[in-house]
């Protein structure tokens, strides 16, 4: 029996942490449920939909839940609500990367080190993935996305069967903890981090006296965000 899919858990962690309790690498359980899919070098977030609906289908089957739990957990779902379209060749927008497999990029996956304490109940969010996400919303920390003991990029899908939980440090098999520098919560940042998962939630907003999509939004924020890069570039 393979674990649940946890509330606000990712596709990717819920992977790791099945893989984990059956004492095999991540790498072992795709090949021996997919093998004919080169998974491994996918998003595992971004959901299994665009490549078979039938992948979906049995990771429900394998954590006992319904097929919705894992559509719904789908980074291109996510997008598409904000009136996103999916495009194969393209990063999804304010998506985060994670490193995959074979990948010599040092890029590491976002985490708040106090949710990551206890070991068994360890997961990672689906919205750490997100690039408006700072702060973890429970603990009012910075998340962070590389080891505190090492200081290397952390990056689950490197852990090992023999590390046991998704909590270690891949490189330094340590378990993740908190920086050593307090930082300071900037209250401007956070409030717009919550404005955001407001407007994901809801699928409105009211920006003049006016009542939008949260596409529309995104996009608006989109379009501040370059202006500001634009200017900021000029300047430079």
């Amino acid at each position: 029996m393979l674990r649940p899919l946890l509330d606000g858990e990712s596709i990717n962690s819920w992977l790791i942490r099945a893989s984990l309790n059956q004492g095999c690498d991540l790498s072992t359980i795709l090949f021996y449920h997919w093998s004919k899919y080169n998974l491994r070098h996918h998003d595992f977030d971004k959901g299994f939909n665009h490549i078979d609906k039938q992948i979906h289908q049995d990771m429900a089957v394998l954590a006992q839940t319904n097929i919705e739990f894992f559509d719904n957990r789908s980074l291109i779902q996510l997008n598409e609500d904000i009136g996103l379209e999916y495009r194969s060749n393209i990063s999804l927008t304010w998506v985060l990367p994670i490193p995959k497999f074979h990948s010599k990029t040092m890029v590491g996956h976002q985490y708040c080190a106090q949710c990551m304490q206890e070991d068994k109940n360890a997961y990672l969010r689906l919205k750490w993935r997100f690039s408006w996400i700072v702060y973890c919303e429970q603990h009012l920390k910075p998340l962070q996305n590389s080891c505190s003991s090492c200081e290397l990029p952390y990056q689950p899908h490197l852990i090992k069967a023999n590390h046991r939980f998704i909590n270690r440090c891949p490189h330094c098999r340590e378990k993740l903890s908190a920086e050593k520098v307090n930082q300071v919560l900037c209250a401007d940042t956070y409030e717009f981090q919550l404005q955001a998962e407001r407007v994901l939630s809801t699928n409105q907003a009211v920006i003049f006296g006016h009542s939008i999509t949260s596409g529309d939004w995104f996009e608006l924020i989109l379009f501040f965000i370059n202006l500001i890069r634009k200017s900021t570039l000029e300047k430079i």
